[in-house]
């Protein structure tokens, strides 16, 4: 059986938010007056790959032994980013944009029309070629937060500064990706 994985997504991604918790917060002779916040994956860790569910099943083309065939329409399949528990909307978001470089986290591949599939070796006679929505794991996903601040000496501005804004760990998150898969048989 073989397996086709496309990956993709902004590593960089960032969702930026007002957070209505933080105030002015003054540090010594310096004012520093709340400006917005923003989430940004600081790492993911990848567990264990194609854990599914696989889904999305889209029959692709037979090919008898012997023969080749190539598609004669497009084939599209489409899943999004899985989460195991319950995450904010921001959070999620970030995590949508570094995995599948979507905010919503939907994901979804185009088998063309130009690729040429070939028959099955050996004892059996047809192949019929799959493609689906396989899904990896990743165990731990690091959400960094940051609050940023107008920073002001009396009525100078200064300038801004980022301030870390805490950590959350995000566990149990599915990435999707697009499969194939074939499976022979005899057919008569």
């Amino acid at each position: 059986m073989k397996k086709l994985s496309i990956l993709q997504g902004d590593l960089n991604a960032r969702v930026y938010f007002v957070d209505n918790t933080p105030q002015a917060v003054p540090f010594g002779t310096e004012r520093y007056a709340y400006k917005s916040s923003y989430y940004q994956v600081a790492s993911n860790t990848i567990t264990a790959f194609n854990v599914g569910p696989r889904n999305s099943d889209v029959h692709l083309v037979t090919v008898a032994k012997g023969s080749q065939k190539q598609l004669t329409e497009s084939k599209t399949v489409t899943g999004s980013v899985q989460y195991s528990g319950v995450v904010s909307a921001e959070i999620k978001q970030v995590i949508n944009l570094t995995m599948t470089n979507q905010v919503s986290g939907s994901y979804s591949y185009t088998w063309g029309t130009t690729r040429v599939y070939n028959g099955p070796d050996g004892n059996f006679t047809t192949r019929d070629y799959y493609g689906a929505i396989n899904y990896d794991q990743y165990n731990t996903v690091v959400v960094k937060k940051y609050d940023v601040y107008d920073v002001y000496a009396g009525t100078v501005y200064l300038g801004t500064e980022t301030l870390d804004g805490g950590t959350t760990y995000v566990n149990g998150v599915k990435k999707p990706h697009s499969t194939e898969y074939y499976v022979d048989s005899n057919q008569v």
